[in-house]
């Protein structure tokens, strides 16, 4: 019986001395969010341009939302189209856009155009529109990154 008492007594030491490893790690680790916590609360209550040029990162013309970056980036383009518009959420609505910007640049591509449905301007990723129709021409449109390229301000 001696030698149990003593493989119990040794597997209550080996626990307490990995309890007390564990602990250790998890205070390392509660210190290190702190620290990552601190870091992001400096780096949230400066301007992000800022922060990008003390980083040593690119300097780039910045704007306020994103209309305007493509209105101040993107092709001019004239049109009106009306197309079915599915969101993350996977809900559809028929809108009717006259068409203003496109931002080929980069994936996806959006266009900026003004919705009757929502009487503002608003930003549509292309990918996310279906059956989309050329009012003006009373044609489905297959293709419509390259109707958007034709249908540009010259």
């Amino acid at each position: 019986m001696a030698t149990r008492s003593r493989s119990r007594t040794g597997k209550k030491l080996t626990a307490i001395r990995a309890g007390a490893a564990g602990t250790a790690q998890l205070e390392r680790r509660a210190k290190l969010l702190e620290e990552l916590k601190l870091t992001l609360h400096k780096i949230k209550s400066r301007p992000l341009f800022n922060v990008l040029l003390e980083a040593g990162g690119p300097t780039y013309q910045t704007y306020p939302d994103f209309k305007a970056k493509i209105a101040a980036t993107g092709a001019p383009v004239r049109g009106k189209i009306r197309f079915e518009y599915q969101n993350a959420a996977g809900e559809k609505t028929r809108r009717t856009v006259e068409l203003k910007h496109y931002y080929p640049s980069g994936w996806p591509a959006y266009i900026v155009g003004h919705c009757h449905l929502r009487k503002e301007d608003r930003t549509f990723l292309i990918v996310n529109m279906l059956n989309v129709y050329d009012l003006t021409e009373c044609i489905r449109l297959q293709n419509v990154p390259s109707w958007l390229l034709d249908n540009r301000d010259a």
